[in-house]
């Protein structure tokens, strides 16, 4: 597939994603704006110190577990995290839930909020570059690529459902890119986020999933299974944004926070759990 026509297919992809968003959020939710969402309470100050809310997409649990504590140690400020998939909580926010950030697995969702003047000016940026990987547990077959999740030892494959999750998007572009949706779509297991689909892939409930790189590694060293990183022609690279709210009434603590994660101590939490540094290509 040549790159005009792979760019048309994944814009193709993503109307149609888009324009079933709300439906599918809607139908996930029960018609309300609530669904599968964890607050954590990492970094929370409970000593009357300003505490900020931010929604956050599942994949930047780990980074921000580690993250957030350095921020209140150096500002005093504490933060508040709600984790879901990204969709979810953009649904969210446009039923005025009381976030003052937006940090998104990809930059649709925080560009949509900016242009219908939500964010504050200027206040929506890429603050980590995210790649998708292959995960095999341990003693199934090693799969050298996408192509070969259609073996018959290959049992169930997990990704994040596709209307929600911006991997989870990635996810089923890199099947149908790769000409084996039709083959596999019988064994695939759709979670809530990426979140979801690492715990399938922990307690053996799924064979293989395809997840966040950094994701993916973690798991690798923990239950000794396969990481298989796989190549930009299949699945792209993934600019993930996040955007201060418009309706924040705590926008200079937010901003200072968004700056934070911008600095190099922040990004150097993103090295670590497997992001690539800004603006170098994964």
């Amino acid at each position: 597939m040549g790159g005009a026509e792979k760019n048309g297919f994944l814009g193709r992809l993503a109307g149609f994603f888009r324009k079933g968003i709300l439906l599918g959020l809607l139908l996930a939710t029960g018609g309300g704006v609530g669904g599968r969402v964890m607050t954590a309470h990492a970094g929370e100050t409970r000593s009357g110190n300003t505490v900020i809310r931010l929604a956050a997409a599942a994949d930047l649990k780990e980074v921000l577990s580690k993250a957030i504590p350095a921020f209140r140690h150096e500002t005093g400020i504490g933060v508040r995290v709600s984790y879901g998939p990204s969709g979810l909580l953009f649904l969210q926010i446009e039923h005025q839930a009381p976030f003052d950030v937006f940090m998104s697995a990809d930059a649709f969702y925080a560009d949509r909020i900016a242009k219908e003047g939500a964010g504050i000016p200027s206040g929506d940026v890429v603050y980590a570059r995210g790649r998708l990987a292959l995960y095999l547990s341990p003693g199934d077959p090693v799969a050298a690529s996408v192509s070969q999740l259609s073996s018959p030892a290959i049992r169930r494959i997990a990704f994040a459902n596709p209307r929600m999750a911006p991997y989870g998007k990635l996810a089923m572009a890199c099947l149908i890119h790769s000409g084996v949706w039709k083959t596999v779509r019988a064994k695939t297991v759709m979670g809530d986020n990426v979140a979801q689909v690492a715990q399938y892939l922990d307690t053996g409930a799924v064979d293989a999933g395809l997840l966040p790189f950094g994701m993916a590694n973690k798991l690798a060293l923990r239950k000794k299974g396969t990481v298989v990183r796989l190549p930009s022609s299949c699945t792209g690279v993934l600019l993930q944004k996040m955007i201060v709210l418009q309706h924040s009434r705590k926008k200079a603590q937010a901003i200072r926070f968004q700056q934070f994660l911008l600095g190099p101590e922040g990004q150097a939490f993103f090295r670590k759990a497997g992001y690539p540094p800004l603006g170098k290509t994964p």
